[in-house]
C-alpha cells in the first residue's frame, strides 16, 4: 500500500491528453474526472469524501511528459477546498486533517495507488 507511485507513458501528454485517453476506461477506483485545482488540472480517479481521494498528476505542470504521480490525497480536488483545509488545520495545528488518515475509506485509497498504476501502464500509453 502506497500513499503515492510513479509511472512512465511511452508517450508525452499534457494532463488534458491523458484524461482524453483515460476517461474511456473503468479503474479499480472509478472513472477519471478532471478538475482544477491549485496547481493546475488534476485526474481525479476516486473521491469518496473530503479525506481520501487518488489524483494522477504531472511530473511537471503545462508541458508534455511521459513521468506522472499517482496520490493519494487528504484533501477535496479544487482550489476553494485547498484553502479551506489550511485554514482549519492551521486553527486546529494539523487536527483538522486526522480524519484523512483513519478508517476504510483510507485503507482503500492506498490499495488503490498501487492497483492503478497496474491498470494504467497496462494500456501501453
Amino acid at each position: 500500500m502506497s500513499i503515492f507511485n510513479n509511472f512512465q507513458t511511452r508517450n508525452a501528454y499534457t494532463v488534458e491528453e491523458l484524461f482524453n485517453y483515460l476517461c474511456n476506461y473503468t479503474f479499480c477506483a472509478g472513472v477519471p474526472t478532471l478538475q482544477p485545482s491549485a496547481t493546475g488540472f488534476n485526474i481525479i480517479v476516486f473521491h469518496v469524501d473530503e479525506y481520501n481521494s487518488i489524483w494522477i498528476t504531472p511530473d511537471n505542470y503545462g508541458t508534455r511528459t511521459q513521468n506522472w504521480v499517482i496520490t493519494k490525497q487528504d484533501q477535496d480536488p479544487g482550489v476553494d477546498n485547498f484553502v479551506k483545509h489550511t485554514i482549519m488545520d492551521g486553527l486546529t495545528f494539523g487536527w483538522a486533517s486526522t480524519a484523512a488518515f483513519l478508517g476504510q475509506n483510507t485503507r482503500d485509497s492506498y490499495q488503490y495507488v498501487d492497483e492503478l498504476v497496474r491498470q494504467i501502464t497496462s494500456l501501453g500509453l
